[in-house]
C-alpha cells in the first residue's frame, strides 16, 4: 500500500518536465532519510513561486486523507422566533442541528438587512422569493431590484390574482413611459417640503448653501399652497417654471395668502434679471426642467457645414433641429428647426442687425421658415439686442429669440428662451415650438450631417481670484 501511494505521489509531479524539471530517483533505504530529514546530496534549490507550487494543499475536494475545515452547524440561539400564524415572523427554513424545528426573523428586523451567503444553486433566489411572497400575502409593501430578471419572472408566476391592483412592474426594456411619482404628494405640506429641501441638501452638498434653501423651500411651498388653493396638479417640474417665467407666476402668486411667502417673492421680483439668475442658478441646475429629459437634438450642423450649404447667403455658427416626441403640435411631434448665433459681443450692433437680412433673403429663396437663436454672453449684452432687433425681426418676419450665459448655465434647454416681443416671457425650446407653430425646418440631407450633439454652452470668461 505504501509503495502504491509513494508511485502516486511521484507520479503527480510528472507535470514537471520542463528545462528545471523534477526525475524520479530510487531510493535507498528511505527510513533514514526521511526520519533524519537529511537532503541528498544533489537537492534542488527551489525560488518561492516554484515551492508554493509543489507544496500546496490538494485542490481535488476528495482527496484521500484530507479533512478540510468549514463551518460548524450549530443549534439556533433560543431568541430566534418560530415562524407561526399572526406571529410577525417571517419563515427563514429548518435548523440542521439537533431537533429540527422552524426558525424565522421578525418582520421589524427584517427592515435592518438581511446578508444572504452562498453558492450558485444553493437557494438565494428562492428564499428572496419566498419571503417576497411572504410580504404580499400579509399585506406589506416589498420593492424588487433584480439586474437578471429570473428572480422577478418566477415572482410574476407566482403572485397571486388579488395583488395586481399593488403591482406595479418597471422594465428597461419596455418602451412605454415608466410610472411615476409625484414628490410633492403628501398631506402635510410642511412635512413635504422639509424632506425634499433635506434630500437636494444632502445630495447638491457642495453647491447648496442658506440662499439657495430658502428659493427651493419657498418655490415649494408657494406650489403646494396654490395646489391647496385650486386642486391643481403641481410637480418638481413646475419648479424651474416658477422661478423663470414671469406669467406662470402671475398667476400663482396673487392666490397666496401666507405673508413670509408674500415678502419672499417682492423681494425676488424687485432683483435685476442677472441678480435672479445668480439667485435661483444652483435649483435651476437640480430640478427637472419641463420636457428636458424627453427632448434632444436630432441634427447638429457645425459651422463649417453650414458654411459649405449656405455661405453665399448665411453663416450661422450651428443649425440643428430640437425634438420632443412626448408632446405634439397638430397630431405631430414638436420640431424646432433653428439657426444659432453665438454672440461675443465683440460685433456692434448694426453689424448683428444687418445679418437678419441674409436670414430673410435665406427664408424667401428657399421657402422655409427656422427659427434664429442668438445666444450672448451677458444679459446687460441680450438686453441691447432685443432692443436693437425687435422692430427689424418683426419687419422681416422672422422668428427670433434671445437668451444669455447668465442663463443658460447646464440646460440650455431650459425656460431661458426668450422671443423678440416686449411682453414674451422666457420659455423653452419646445414652448417656442408653440408660440411659432408655423415653422419649417431648412432642406438638407440628414446623412450629411454631423453627429447629434448636445446644445453647446459657451464658456464663460476666466475670472480674478476676487471673482471679477
Amino acid at each position: 500500500m505504501a509503495r502504491g501511494r509513494a508511485h502516486a505521489l511521484a507520479s503527480a509531479f510528472g507535470l514537471y518536465a520542463e528545462l528545471n524539471w523534477l526525475a524520479r530517483t530510487r531510493l535507498a533505504h528511505p527510513e533514514r532519510w526521511l526520519e533524519g530529514r537529511v537532503f541528498p546530496q544533489r537537492a534542488a534549490l527551489l525560488s518561492v513561486p516554484e515551492l508554493a507550487a509543489l507544496a500546496h494543499l490538494p485542490l481535488d475536494a476528495d482527496a484521500p486523507g484530507l479533512r478540510r475545515a468549514g463551518a460548524r452547524s450549530v443549534l439556533p440561539p433560543p431568541m430566534v422566533p418560530e415562524p407561526t400564524p399572526g406571529a410577525g415572523v417571517k419563515a427563514l427554513g429548518r435548523s440542521d442541528t439537533g431537533a429540527r424545528r422552524p426558525v424565522g426573523l421578525a418582520v421589524a428586523d427584517v427592515r435592518h438587512h438581511i446578508h444572504l451567503m452562498g453558492a450558485t444553486g444553493f437557494g438565494k433566489s428562492t428564499l428572496v422569493a419566498h419571503l417576497v411572497l411572504d410580504d404580499v400575502r400579509h399585506h406589506r409593501g416589498a420593492i424588487v431590484i433584480d439586474p437578471k430578471g429570473d428572480l422577478v419572472t418566477d415572482l410574476l408566476a407566482r403572485l397571486p390574482d388579488t395583488c395586481a391592483d399593488r403591482l406595479v412592474l418597471i422594465d428597461p426594456d419596455d418602451s412605454h413611459a415608466p410610472p411615476c411619482l409625484n414628490v410633492l404628494d403628501g398631506a402635510d405640506i410642511d412635512v413635504v417640503v422639509d424632506n425634499l429641501t433635506g434630500i437636494f441638501r444632502r445630495i447638491f452638498t457642495a453647491f447648496w448653501g442658506p440662499r439657495t434653501d430658502d428659493v427651493m423651500r419657498a418655490a415649494c411651498l408657494t406650489l403646494l399652497k396654490h395646489r391647496a388653493h385650486t386642486g391643481q396638479l403641481v410637480t418638481l417640474a413646475d419648479v424651474p417654471r416658477l422661478l423663470g417665467e414671469p406669467a406662470y407666476r402671475l398667476r400663482l402668486i396673487p392666490t397666496i395668502k401666507d405673508p413670509v411667502l408674500r415678502g419672499f417673492w417682492a423681494w425676488y421680483e424687485s432683483m435685476s434679471e442677472p441678480s435672479r439668475a445668480a439667485v435661483v442658478g444652483p435649483v435651476m441646475n437640480t430640478a427637472p426642467t419641463p420636457n428636458a429629459t424627453h427632448g434632444h437634438l436630432t441634427l447638429w450642423l457645425s459651422e463649417r457645414s453650414c458654411a459649405r450649404r449656405w455661405d453665399d447667403m448665411i453663416r450661422p455658427d450651428a443649425y440643428a433641429h430640437w425634438h420632443d416626441p412626448t408632446t405634439t403640435n397638430a397630431d405631430s411631434p414638436v420640431l424646432l428647426p433653428f439657426f444659432l448665433e453665438y454672440d461675443t459681443g465683440s460685433q456692434p450692433l448694426p453689424r448683428v442687425e444687418a445679418k437678419l437680412a441674409g436670414y430673410a433673403a435665406f427664408t424667401t429663396s428657399t421657402n422655409t421658415r427656422p427659427a434664429l437663436l442668438i445666444h450672448t454672453r451677458t444679459a446687460s449684452r441680450d438686453r441691447a439686442l432685443r432692443h436693437r432687433l425687435t422692430q427689424p425681426a418683426r419687419d422681416l418676419g422672422l422668428h427670433v429669440a434671445t437668451s444669455s450665459a447668465d442663463f443658460t448655465t447646464h440646460t440650455p434647454w431650459g425656460p431661458w428662451w426668450t422671443p423678440l416681443h416686449p411682453t414674451a416671457p422666457r420659455t423653452t425650446l419646445t414652448g417656442l415650438t408653440t408660440q411659432w407653430p408655423h415653422l419649417t425646418p431648412a432642406t438638407i440631407d440628414p446623412t450629411d450631417a454631423d453627429t447629434p450633439l448636445t446644445l453647446p454652452i459657451p464658456p464663460r470668461p476666466p475670472t480674478t481670484p476676487d471673482g471679477r
